[in-house]
């Protein structure tokens, strides 16, 4: 989405999800609820080998409506730009 509405690259993940509200793709309220998701995305990658995959999967199912708001938002903003 950000490269295809040539926005400035993101330096980071918050980042992207900080331009994609700026640019009204994304509500506030769902960046709000992300802003832990993105931090979490983060010790997934940094700390890979010591996760506790039962942490990660309970976690997830915890943050579900958030990402299914973020799929929503996301195909909201497809249907209004065709």
């Amino acid at each position: 989405m950000i490269i295809d509405n040539k926005l400035e690259r993101p330096e980071d993940n918050q980042d992207a999800i900080s331009l994609l509200f700026k640019q009204k793709i994304i509500s506030k309220k769902l960046v709000e609820q992300l802003d832990g998701i993105v931090g979490f995305h983060n010790i997934l990658v940094h700390e890979y080998g010591k996760i506790d995959r039962k942490k990660v999967y309970a976690y997830l199912r915890e943050k579900m409506d958030s990402l299914n708001l973020f799929k929503k938002e996301i195909l909201q903003y497809l249907n209004r730009s065709n």
